[in-house]
């Protein structure tokens, strides 16, 4: 059986790849020896580079989180509300869609040039946001005999 590929996480800096490298190839060696000696200096070794790989994977991943929340302070700012949408969705690691989605016109096709998604955003939301507030409350009927209701509690019989 092959062991399994790990997939390279945009989160993580190649620095910190080059540490999970080491760090590995540290356990293998730790793996294959006999010599107790040698064990013990590899542990040490091995104990030194997780320590160093997940201290530099949390460094980058902070860094990363905080780029997105950058992008999605921005994106409120100029009132962006699909990347917002999208930015929020990646930081609570949900399946988000990406920037290169389709996105479809009011016939129905496919919108493939960008200025295009653009425009038929902003009319999407400007026809959502521009809805006219009720100008009346809705009526209740009341009827005029009073509804008869049973309020005494059930009893246990056998």
């Amino acid at each position: 059986m092959e062991r399994r590929k790990i997939s390279r996480k945009d989160c993580i800096s190649d620095d910190t790849w080059g540490r999970i490298a080491n760090r590995k190839e540290i356990k293998g060696k730790l793996l294959n020896t006999d010599n107790e000696t040698e064990k013990t200096s590899l542990r040490r070794q091995y104990w030194e580079a997780n320590k160093s790989a997940k201290k530099a994977a949390r460094k980058d991943k902070r860094i990363w989180a905080k780029n997105l929340a950058q992008a999605a302070q921005n994106a409120a700012d100029l009132k962006n509300p699909h990347d917002l949408y999208r930015i929020t969705r990646q930081l609570a690691k949900k399946s988000f869609i990406n920037a290169t989605s389709t996105v479809k016109g009011n016939d129905s096709k496919q919108l493939t040039a960008v200025k295009e998604q653009v425009q038929r955003w902003q009319g999407y939301f400007g026809e959502i946001l521009s809805t006219p507030a009720q100008e009346h409350e809705h009526e209740v009927n009341t009827t005029e005999h009073p509804l008869v209701v049973n309020e005494t509690p059930p009893s246990t019989q056998k």
